[in-house]
C-alpha cells in the first residue's frame, strides 16, 4: 500500500531535494515538495530526476504557507510543474479557476482548503460538492484542538464519492492520518521524512509510521483496535502490541481522551469505520 503513503518535504534547494527523494523513494509511494518553504529550486530538474511521483505545492500565506510573491508568480510556478509533467499539483480552492492548462494529460489537480480552526461537516460537505467538479482530488485540513474535533474530517472521508485527502492537524488529529488509508476514496496520508522535519503539526515521521504502525500496509481490509489510554505508559503498551500482529491486517492505536470525549466519538467510529474496535479499561493491559 506504499502508493498511499506520501512524504512531505521542505528541502533547502534542488540538490538537497533530489538527495532526500533518492533516499526515501524505496519506502514511499509519492512525495510532496513544498516549494514555498525552499530557498531556491529548479523545478523541471526536480520533476525529471525524481525517483517517485511528485505532488507540487506552493502555498500562499493566506492558506498557511510561506510564499511571499504575487498570485500571478505563484500560479506560474504551478503551471511550470504541469508543463514538466509532475503527477499532481496542489492548488488552493480560491485559485483553481485561475490556473491555466488544467487538463494536462499527465498532471492531476488537488484542490485544497486549509482552515485555522475546526470546521463543521456541513461546511466541508457543501464545499466538497462544489470543488469536486473542478479537480480530481479535494483536500481539506484544519487543526484539531481536541480529539472530538476530528469528527468532521472522519465524516468527510467516509462520505466522499471521489478522491479526497482529509487531515485534522496537531496531536489530537493524528488518528485521521492513521485511518486515512482505511477509507476507499482517501487518496493518501502524509508523513514527515524524519523527526524534526514535519511540514505540518501532527505528522508521523516515516520510520515511526512504518515501524510502529505499518502505515504503508494499512487499507480497507485492516482491523483497527483503538485503545482509550490514560497515560504514556498505557500508550506505549498499545504501540508494543503492533510488534505481534501481521502488518496491515491489524493495527493498535492509543487515544488519549476523556470519557466525555470518548462517548462523543464512539458512534462516529462505529458509523465511519466498520472494521474499528474500541478498547477501554483493563483490556489495554491484556
Amino acid at each position: 500500500m506504499t502508493d498511499r503513503l506520501a512524504v512531505s518535504l521542505a528541502p533547502i534547494d534542488t540538490e538537497q531535494c533530489l538527495e532526500q527523494l533518492r533516499a526515501l523513494a524505496p519506502k514511499i509511494g509519492l512525495a510532496e515538495i513544498c516549494l514555498d518553504m525552499m530557498d531556491s529550486f529548479d523545478l523541471p530538474l526536480i520533476i525529471s530526476q525524481s525517483p517517485c511521483p511528485l505532488i507540487i505545492t506552493c502555498r500562499p500565506v493566506r492558506e498557511g504557507g510561506a510564499f511571499q510573491g504575487t498570485e500571478q508568480e505563484r500560479l506560474a510556478i504551478l503551471e511550470c510543474a504541469i508543463d514538466a509533467g509532475c503527477a499532481y499539483i496542489d492548488v488552493e480552492w480560491d485559485s483553481v479557476a485561475l490556473l491555466r492548462r488544467r487538463h494536462h494529460r499527465r498532471t492531476q489537480i488537488i484542490v485544497s482548503r486549509h482552515w485555522h480552526e475546526c470546521v463543521p461537516f456541513s461546511i466541508l460537505n457543501e464545499l466538497y460538492m462544489e470543488l469536486k467538479q473542478k479537480a480530481e482530488v479535494v483536500k481539506f485540513a484544519y487543526p484539531a484542538r481536541s480529539v472530538t474535533e476530528i469528527i468532521p474530517i472522519l465524516l468527510f472521508m467516509h462520505r466522499a464519492t471521489s478522491y479526497v485527502i482529509g487531515i485534522a492537524m496537531n496531536l489530537p488529529g493524528r488518528l485521521t492520518r492513521l485511518l486515512a488509508p482505511c477509507f476507499p476514496n482517501s487518496l493518501l496520508t502524509y508523513v514527515a521524512a524524519a523527526q524534526g522535519m514535519a511540514t505540518a503539526e501532527g505528522q508521523f515521521c516515516l520510520d515511526e509510521a512504518i515501524e510502529q504502525y505499518h502505515l504503508e500496509r494499512l487499507g480497507l481490509h485492516t482491523r483497527v483496535y483503538l485503545h482509550l489510554c490514560e497515560n504514556e505508559a498505557e500508550e506505549q503498551m498499545v504501540i508494543e502490541r503492533n510488534k505481534g500482529v501481521m502488518p496491515g491486517e491489524t493495527v493498535h492505536f492509543p487515544l488519549r481522551a476523556t470519557r466525555a470525549e470518548w462517548s462523543k466519538l464512539k458512534p462516529i467510529f462505529k458509523a465511519c469505520c466498520p472494521r474499528l474496535t474500541l478498547v477501554t479499561g483493563d483490556a489495554i493491559k491484556r
